[in-house]
Parts: structure tokens; C-alpha cells; sequence
């Protein structure tokens, strides 16, 4: 951001910050409020930490929405709900979307196209990894975006006209249990889902005007990435997001590797960690995920003594 002017940015319209806490502290830090300050009409960035691998699904899931002409709002959200991005008590998906006016955030891309030497992300004829290329700065094959296609057909999005409160400031989700159990499922027991709130916060004039709610099916402690995922507007739930099959099944169960041995892993993934120059590892921990099988993940944090900067890397074991 040094040296920015507005003349740089002034016909950009959305701005992706991915990258560890660069919207730590809400619209006030450095990147955010310079990018907002300085014409760029939408920023996403996020609030605390994200891995490599994390960041590049999302990006992916991201930018496949916005080329197939989703909206800044919709795609980010899709790429929230298709992923269980989560480090400890770090939420990957833990977006802050900063916009001075909420129709900023409510269009598509190619609604800002006006001139020619911008229609690569707009035209309907072009394929949609080559829109997913231009938008990303990156070559996308197509056996990617088959890929992506088949994930979106596992995703159902269903408007709530029911008033269904919900409080940023006290969290209480009675009301959205009541109903996920009146329309989806009458057995749904919060108790096994991981529950992640405040995941991606919509912040208009320094106001959080939307934020969403995660509810992953979890078997022990493996999380799926089967689940709801509740988008809040105004205090009010205004959709939900419902991917794969939520629902808790007799037929689906579990069962962990004995033999997985925690701390041997974490040695494992010590081997691949090349540390430079005033780096040390600050910690590890395991993480118990699921998608077509249960699978280990150690996440191991890396910190600079010499400038603060700190990182992480992963380690996966299937």
C-alpha cells in the first residue's frame, strides 16, 4: 500500500486481501481503510490467520462463483459454506467485507463493465475457466472447475421469510435451531455440529450489517463439511445455505485410526518445515476433518523473533 494514489485504484472494484489478519481490527486497519480511502469499492480480507491451502480453496470457490456472474455477496459466501476452514479457535473463513455502500457488495462484476478492455471477466461466450484465469491472476484447468462444479451441485440455498432473530451482541441461536428443526430436520441437536459464529462479518460505515453462522456435522471430533450455513442481515436470518447431507445417519459412523499416534504426527510434519532465518515454531496442533474419510491435519505455527511476522504450515495425514 505504500506510495498508493487514487488515480491507482480508482476504477477497481473489488479487492481480495487474502492473507493472515489483514482486516485485524475491522475497517481500521492499514489495508482495508487505505484501499477503502482510496476509491476501491469492496475489500474482502480476513480477521485473523489462514493457511495456504485454505486460502487457495477459498480463492478457488470464490472467483468460480463471481466468473459464472454471482454476486461479491453470493460468492463469498459460497466459498465460506463449501469449506470447514477452521485452525483451533481461528476461523479461515472469518472474512470482514468492508464496502461504503452495501450495493457495492450486492452486484456482479460484470455489472461494472463498461468498457471493452474489461469484458474478459463479463462475456458470456468465454469459458468459465478462462473468466476463473482472468479473474485470478492464474491458470485454471478445466478439470478444476469440473470439480467445483460438482461440489456446487451438493449446495441448496433457501430464503427465510419467517421472522428468525438473531443477535451479534449475545449469540443466542434458539430461534435458528427452532428452525432448522421446523423445515430441514426435526431431530437436529445442536450438540453435533461445530458451531462457528461471526464467520463473515459485512461491515458498512464502520456497522456490521450482516454477518453468518457455520453448523457442521461432526462425528466425535471429525468435522464434515456437511452442514448450514445461516447468512444474518439486519438481526434477521435472511437465507441458509444447506450443503451435502446434514443430517445426522445411523449408517455413517466414524471410526478413528488407532494407530494414529498425535504426537508422532506432529514430528512427521516437523520434517517438511524449512525454517529461515530468526524463525522458530511457536506450536502445533491436530486437526480432525472429514470429507470422503476421516483425515489428520497438524497445523504447525511458525513465528519470526526478528519481525513478528508469523505463518503456519500443514501437515495432512490420511
Amino acid at each position: 500500500m505504500a506510495g498508493l494514489r487514487d488515480y491507482d485504484v480508482s476504477n477497481t472494484v473489488l479487492a481480495v486481501f487474502c492473507a493472515c489478519k489483514t482486516a485485524e481490527g475491522g475497517d481500521g486497519s492499514f489495508a482495508t481503510l487505505a484501499s477503502n480511502n482510496h476509491g476501491i469499492d469492496c475489500i474482502v480480507a480476513w480477521r485473523d490467520k489462514i493457511e495456504d491451502p485454505d486460502a487457495e480453496k477459498w480463492l478457488d470457490y470464490f472467483g468460480y462463483y463471481l466468473s459464472k456472474g454471482d454476486t461479491i455477496r453470493m460468492a463469498a459466501y459460497y466459498a465460506n459454506n463449501k469449506g470447514n476452514y477452521k485452525v483451533e479457535d481461528t476461523i479461515v473463513g472469518s472474512l470482514e467485507i468492508i464496502n461504503e455502500e452495501y450495493d457495492s457488495f450486492d452486484v456482479s462484476l460484470k455489472d461494472y463493465v463498461q468498457d471493452s478492455s474489461a469484458r474478459n471477466l463479463a462475456m458470456d461466450d468465454q469459458d468459465i475457466n478462462e473468466k476463473m484465469s482472468n479473474l485470478l491472476g492464474k491458470k485454471v484447468s478445466p478439470e478444476k472447475v469440473r470439480k467445483l462444479e460438482e461440489d456446487a451441485i451438493d449446495c441448496k440455498i433457501y430464503a427465510v421469510t419467517d421472522s428468525v432473530n438473531y443477535s451479534v451482541e449475545d449469540k443466542n441461536l434458539d430461534e435458528v435451531i427452532a428452525y432448522i428443526q421446523d423445515n430441514f430436520d426435526e431431530n437436529f441437536d445442536i450438540n453435533q455440529y461445530e458451531v462457528i459464529t461471526d464467520m463473515s462479518n459485512v461491515t458498512c460505515n464502520g456497522d456490521i450489517i450482516e454477518t453468518s453462522i457455520s453448523l457442521k456435522l461432526k462425528y466425535g471430533d471429525f468435522v464434515t463439511t456437511d452442514g448450514y450455513y445461516v447468512v444474518v442481515k439486519d438481526g434477521e436470518v435472511d437465507m441458509i445455505f444447506v450443503n451435502g447431507e446434514p443430517q445426522v445417519s445411523s449408517e455413517r459412523t466414524i471410526q478413528p485410526r488407532s494407530w494414529v499416534d498425535e504426537e508422532v504426527l506432529k514430528e512427521d510434519a516437523l520434517k517438511e518445515v524449512v525454517l529461515c532465518s530468526g524463525e522458530k515454531v511457536e506450536v502445533q496442533r491436530v486437526l480432525k476433518k472429514y470429507d470422503t474419510e476421516p483425515y489428520y491435519i497438524v497445523v504447525t505455527e511458525i513465528v519470526n523473533e526478528s519481525n513478528g511476522i508469523d505463518r503456519m504450515q500443514t501437515y495432512e495425514y490420511r
